[in-house]
């Protein structure tokens, strides 16, 4: 699929996860019959907060505001890492004799993903975006493309291991 950019790109699963998991964690966010206060308060219409609550992705400027306006940390919206609110408690570990709880949930993009590596292959896609006039690329392509460039570097990065590993054997 071709851009307007003239960029070529692949849609992609994970980035649609990560999407979901956002569009998730706003909706988590907003307590049920609040959308207006926060829409109010963000200075986001009520329509749009509606779409984005509905699963359409808001601009990075658009998740700040709601983020402040529903005083949940930005960190925890974008990756659903740490504490949902600065002050919160810490949730409290089972006591160690405790019976095993339910089964474990899948691992989260934070914990499987390197965050400074994701951050440059980000600012890679913004650049390449600015370098050709566009201003507001689209969420889902920058998604995708920001995915695609982090795993290329992943495995660049494993093949330079495998190679270093196998000069030390020799």
């Amino acid at each position: 699929m071709s851009s307007e950019s003239g960029l070529d790109f692949d849609t992609d699963l994970a980035g649609n996860r990560i999407a979901e998991a956002i569009t998730h964690r706003l909706n988590q966010a907003i307590p049920s019959g609040r959308a207006a206060d926060v829409a109010r308060r963000s200075g986001v219409s009520y329509n749009s907060l509606q779409k984005y609550l509905d699963g359409r992705q808001p601009r990075p400027a658009v998740l700040v505001a709601l983020a402040k306006a529903t005083g949940v940390r930005i960190e925890w919206l974008l990756t659903g890492e740490g504490l949902m609110r600065e002050g919160e408690a810490a949730p409290v570990p089972p006591a160690p004799d405790a019976p095993p709880g339910p089964p474990a949930a899948p691992p989260r993009a934070q914990d499987v993903l390197d965050l400074d590596d994701l951050v440059v292959a980000y600012e890679v896609v913004l650049g390449a975006f600015a370098a050709r006039g566009v201003t507001r690329p689209e969420p889902r392509k920058v998604l995708a493309l920001t995915l695609a460039i982090y795993d290329a570097g992943q495995q660049a990065m494993r093949e330079e291991v495998d190679v270093a590993a196998a000069s030390a054997s020799d």
